[in-house]
């Protein structure tokens, strides 16, 4: 029924963590302009000026993420960049508890989310190149 890497255990436990981490990933940028827009009342410079902070890290960062990914521990890279998303979106619950949110901190979560992504999106290639044989790198990938 299942060939490729669908047989590997570690390409599955692998495919699904970054598939449930991906989704909520996607989930938390819609969820920080929603309570933008909700919560703050923002305007649309204020929802692009959110769309930019998220897409900035791609330009800025990811010419030297790939490097320093090269350098570093896999698994570590890949922790850091999910945890690291993980508490930022987090702190955005406490910050509107505590009464000081505003559109500037959610600005700053999102680029510095968008950076752990970058990050992790770098990751995630050459991992599955290690794992993959050849030929089976793009199925991997495509997954």
């Amino acid at each position: 029924m299942f060939s490729g890497l669908w047989r590997h255990h570690d390409f599955l436990k692998f495919w699904l963590g970054e598939s449930v981490s991906l989704v909520g990933s996607q989930i938390s940028l819609l969820a920080i302009q929603f309570i933008a827009v909700v919560t703050l009342h923002a305007d649309a410079a204020q929802l692009g000026l959110l769309g930019a902070a998220g897409y900035a890290p791609l330009l800025l960062v990811s010419l030297f993420a790939g490097v320093w990914v090269d350098r570093l521990p896999r698994r570590l890279v890949l922790l850091v960049a999910d945890i690291g998303q993980a508490v930022l979106i987090g702190s955005v619950p406490l910050v509107f508890l505590l009464g000081a949110l505003n559109i500037a901190y959610l600005a700053v979560v999102t680029f510095l989310a968008g950076c752990f992504a970058v990050f992790s999106a770098w990751r995630i290639t050459r991992i599955c190149r290690n794992w993959c044989q050849k030929g089976m790198w793009l199925r991997g990938i495509a997954s």
